[in-house]
Parts: C-alpha cells; structure tokens; sequence
C-alpha cells in the first residue's frame, strides 16, 4: 500500500508544496524534460504543470468580449504612453 506523506512548507519562494510519490513515465519525463529544458524530474513536472496551467488560463481569455469602450480606453493608455495626445 502506498502513503503519501504530506507536508506544507513556505520556504521555496512563498511556495506550498506537497511530497508525494508519482508512477510517471521516465521516457515521457525524459522528453518533457529536453522540451522544457529542465534536469531533474521535480522541475519537470512542475514546468509542465505551469504550462499547462497557463495554457488554460490563456484559453479561457480567448472567449473574453470587451465592450468597445473598453478598446478605445486601452488605444488612449497606450498612446498617453508614448507620449501622444
């Protein structure tokens, strides 16, 4: 049988993390790990987790309507930016 042992820790950067055991495919790791240019498993997994985190965040704005106001607003910020009227 197998445990997971859990512990929280805040001392990676503000970071929680959970130790745990994973059955993981070492080829699927080992290409996931020369893609992502990482070395060590841990970094692995946790770049392929962002990523695919960030994936869906990106996705879910694609479905995000603006109100044309809303547009107009942004070309005025940016132009103020440049130092444009």
């Amino acid at each position: 049988m197998l445990f997971d042992l859990l512990f929280i820790c805040y001392g990676d950067g503000g970071m929680a993390t959970k130790r745990t055991t994973l059955l993981l495919d070492t080829e699927l790791v080992a290409e996931a790990a020369e893609v992502l240019g990482t070395s060590r498993p841990t970094d692995t997994v946790r770049a392929s987790l962002g990523q695919t985190v960030r994936q869906a965040r990106l996705q879910n704005l694609v479905g995000w309507e603006l109100p044309d106001t809303a547009y107009e607003e942004l070309k005025q910020q940016r132009e103020h930016r440049r130092g444009g009227s």
